[in-house]
């Protein structure tokens, strides 16, 4: 699992939290969970993925402040997180 770059987990009935081990994939790209019923918090772990280029939580029940582990991610070039709860400032 350690060599997946691509998960696309979108438009699927995936519920509770998003799952913490995402951050445990070193080599992950691309990250779509768009489309669910995903709820809570991101998880710290995700900002562990340093070669992450493209983020999609579209479409869940996402919330808290998750904008401020964005700047550790020094790959990013897209992200999509409309239609969530999430509060707080833009960094």
């Amino acid at each position: 699992m350690h060599r997946l770059n691509v998960v696309d987990f979108g438009v699927n009935n995936f519920s509770g939290g998003v799952p913490s081990w995402f951050g445990n994939l070193p080599k992950l790209q691309y990250l779509r969970l768009r489309n669910n019923s995903f709820t809570g918090l991101v998880p710290a772990s995700i900002s562990n993925i340093s070669t992450l280029e493209s983020l999609d939580l579209r479409f869940n029940f996402l919330e808290g402040r998750f904008l401020e582990e964005i700047g550790n991610l020094p790959k990013l070039k897209r992200l999509f997180m409309g239609s969530n709860n999430f509060s707080g400032s833009i960094p």
